[in-house]
């Protein structure tokens, strides 16, 4: 059973879900972003219990085109300065600083194109989240030539009417 979280876009019939069994959206948040760079590359625990706790928490979403799942993301709440920290500094952050706050960080974002990730960005800042003072994400890159991960982070600010 899923609930429509947002409109249809016009231009490419996706629509934005959330799955209201929390077991079946770990599943399928599973199927999505394993074998993706970078969370094929991460710890068993450490991936699996972040997509458990954005999702035990509803903080999650799912692209749908169709009938198909086609990205996904998973985000918290917190204060720019755990946000910080977390984008440019690597700290991690405890379940309760994750909570609430006038920042998203973007703990997983993955879509099968690049109009889905668009679609996903836009609904994070357009209908999730328009009163949020920022957007962070973490850009993985994978292994450079050198073998170190390649990572950016990104902090979208609140576009102004």
């Amino acid at each position: 059973m899923t609930k429509r979280i947002a409109q249809d876009s016009p231009d490419t019939s996706l629509t934005l879900i959330r799955i209201r069994d929390p077991n079946e959206a770990l599943g399928l948040a599973v199927r999505l972003l394993a074998g993706e760079t970078p969370f094929r590359d991460f710890p068993l625990g450490l991936s699996i219990g972040g997509l458990v706790s954005v999702i035990d928490s509803g903080r999650y979403a799912f692209a749908r085109r169709g009938g198909l799942a086609v990205g996904f993301v998973g985000w918290g709440l917190a204060g720019r300065e755990v946000a910080e920290a977390w984008a440019f500094r690597g700290y991690i952050p405890k379940p309760e600083e994750v909570a609430e706050g006038p920042c998203v960080l973007v703990f997983a974002l993955q879509a099968v194109s690049t109009d889905v990730t668009r679609f996903l960005v836009q609904r994070l800042r357009t209908q999730l989240f328009p009163d949020k003072q920022s957007a962070y994400f973490i850009r993985d890159y994978g292994p450079g030539a050198d073998g170190k991960r390649r990572l950016r982070a990104v902090r979208l600010n609140r576009r102004r009417p």
